[in-house]
């Protein structure tokens, strides 16, 4: 998580020089800005396929917990998705707050969405226990629930494994300096405003 750990680090030191109203420290980052905007796409893949290797590994666990709750309630099976969906739209809205605050710069937006990360990977972890203990305990789709459960592993360690990857470094690079593009701009507006006045 070397990659990870220095990200973090270099969101964290950029945010302290914006406390300390350090805009010497800021407006440097802004003349990296055009290689910035040209490889924000390129870069961003990680962060992208993160996120969508989170969602499937949450949405595997979903069918059988509202299979579960079903029929415990006796309701219709057939009637299953009218819990999973609304649960996929929800984590989907708490999946992208974070990674949308993300891309704009700010580390907290990062620490967010690896707490969620491990969240999800506890999650997770439950789902590949029963899968296994059903896979091994004699029911009929043995196969089916030891692929689904190596599936929803791999997803979830995929998941944090492509934020420790050079492509996402220079993604939160990219970010930062997008957001000290944003606050020099601001700033000289303001500045603007005020010989204007």
């Amino acid at each position: 998580m070397k990659q990870l750990r220095a990200s973090m680090a270099r969101m964290k030191r950029f945010e302290m020089q914006l406390r300390q109203g350090n805009a010497p420290g800021i407006d440097p980052m802004t003349h990296a800005l055009s290689p910035a905007i040209r490889h924000q796409l390129l870069f961003s893949w990680p962060l992208v396929v993160s996120m969508f290797c989170a969602l499937i590994s949450f949405t595997h666990p979903l069918i059988f917990i509202w299979r579960g709750i079903f029929r415990l309630a006796e309701w219709p099976e057939y009637a299953v998705m009218a819990g999973v969906i609304p649960s996929i739209l929800l984590f989907c809205l708490l999946l992208y707050a974070p990674v949308l605050m993300l891309g704009r710069g700010y580390s907290r937006a990062l620490t967010g969405y690896l707490i969620l990360l491990c969240g999800l990977a506890a999650f997770s972890s439950g789902y590949i226990v029963f899968a296994l203990t059903q896979a091994f305990g004699g029911t009929e789709n043995r196969l089916f629930y030891l692929i689904t459960a190596l599936l929803n592993a791999g997803l979830s360690i995929a998941s944090i494994a492509l934020l420790n990857t050079r492509w996402f470094a220079q993604a939160v690079d990219d970010f930062l300096c997008l957001r000290a593009w944003r606050i020099s701009w601001k700033r000289k507006r303001e500045l603007v405003q005020k010989r204007l006045k």
